[in-house]
């Protein structure tokens, strides 16, 4: 999946299997579920995503980031 995300906006992404988010451009503020942490993503950083955690991601300025599950990856 890929998504372009215009400064301040705000997207939930669920994550129904173990994906990896990577961002090609911009700068993102991402919050998971069950965790008191939040995670700070720039330009060509990536992050791994555990099953069925829900994601909400904010973009900080205009990014691109392409969500990937982690079978697509290794196979």
């Amino acid at each position: 999946m890929e998504l372009f995300l215009r400064k301040g906006e705000v997207r939930t992404i669920p994550c129904r299997v173990e994906s990896f988010i990577d961002v090609s451009s911009g700068v993102v503020w991402i919050t998971r579920y069950m965790d008191s942490r939040d995670y700070l993503l720039k330009d060509i950083q990536g992050f791994k995503l555990e099953s069925g955690e829900p994601l909400v991601v904010e973009a900080l300025t205009d990014s691109y980031m392409t969500v990937k599950t982690l079978q697509n990856i290794i196979y």
